[in-house]
């Protein structure tokens, strides 16, 4: 092979960094999770207090569809708790405590798989309704649908043991410095399979029942129209549009955590250079550069 000149090699244009690199994280905490958080605890927290409210002091009699609700609309007022200390800390950029951290992350998900399960509770409830419109059947009754809400929470507790222990592992590796929420942990194998077996057994499978309870109770309302020549397309039309709307919120719900990989416990400390948001934006373009005109030395250096 013939000696190839370096000195004929076309220059590389001289790399100009961006005068500005904005941390996309800073700007999706304070200009979009701080906003929205504050919105839904604005609309949330007075709707489910006034709903439990309700339950306890107007209501006459309760059945088993009261009790589910009731809990339903307790897990997401204790979740709604949450949110101002979560809205301030982002908008202001402080610091999050250690102990808040680990609080929000359980009572975040507690709250989330709870929900799951009140509404397959709900969904399975108006099935048996129809099957047992008399009420005659024990799993209608109040004492019924109080065992299965205390099961439910001992349930969910349960389930989410083990994410407690692995944010606690996760603050460990970075010096209780840094509150990763749970899509944004270092990847293990114990993590990855817990992972799996959540999102299976506490989503996938309390999806599916509704999906089948509903599919069930549409199919019944049908046959009985047939029967009684009564229009049922209204609850018919409820149900579907119920299903498909609860099918997408709970689709965007189970990557719940916020759109930022991670919160800083400890804003004060310095940051290592690996973890510096210009130099991962920045930087990438000069280091390619670098690298490509290092290869070319190596391979015309005979």
């Amino acid at each position: 092979m013939l000696p190839v000149d370096v000195k004929m090699l076309p220059e590389m244009p001289p790399v100009i960094p961006a005068p500005n690199c904005p941390n996309i994280t800073d700007l999706l905490q304070t200009h979009y999770l701080s906003p929205m958080y504050a919105l839904e605890f604005a609309i949330g927290f007075p709707c489910n207090l006034f709903v439990v409210l309700f339950y306890v002091f107007w209501l006459p009699t309760w059945n088993s569809i009261n009790v589910y609700m009731f809990n339903l609309a307790i897990s997401d007022l204790i979740f709604l708790c949450t949110l101002p200390a979560l809205s301030y800390n982002y908008l202001h950029n402080q610091e999050f405590p250690l102990v808040g951290c680990v609080v929000t992350r359980y009572i975040l998900h507690v709250n989330l798989y709870a929900s799951i399960l009140f509404m397959v509770c709900v969904g399975v409830d108006r099935l048996i309704l129809l099957w047992y419109p008399q009420r005659n059947h024990f799993l209608l009754s109040c004492k019924a649908s109080l065992l299965i809400s205390f099961l439910n929470w001992i349930l969910v507790t349960i389930q989410m043991a083990p994410l407690i222990m692995f944010a606690y592992h996760d603050l460990k590796k970075t010096n209780w410095m840094t509150c990763n929420d749970f899509g944004s942990m270092k990847p293990t194998i114990p993590l990855l399979i817990y992972s799996l077996l959540l999102t299976t057994v506490a989503y996938g499978l309390p999806l599916l029942t509704i999906y089948l309870s509903a599919s069930k109770m549409i199919s019944l309302l049908k046959r009985r129209e047939e029967v009684l020549g009564t229009s049922f397309q209204r609850p018919v039309n409820i149900l579907k549009a119920a299903v498909l709307a609860g099918s997408a919120l709970l689709t965007n719900l189970i990557s719940p955590e916020d759109p930022s990989e991670s919160r800083c416990l400890n804003p004060s400390l310095p940051k290592s250079p690996q973890s510096s948001p210009y130099q991962s934006t920045c930087s990438s373009e000069e280091d390619d550069l670098e690298s490509v005109h290092s290869s070319l030395q190596e391979c015309t250096g005979l």
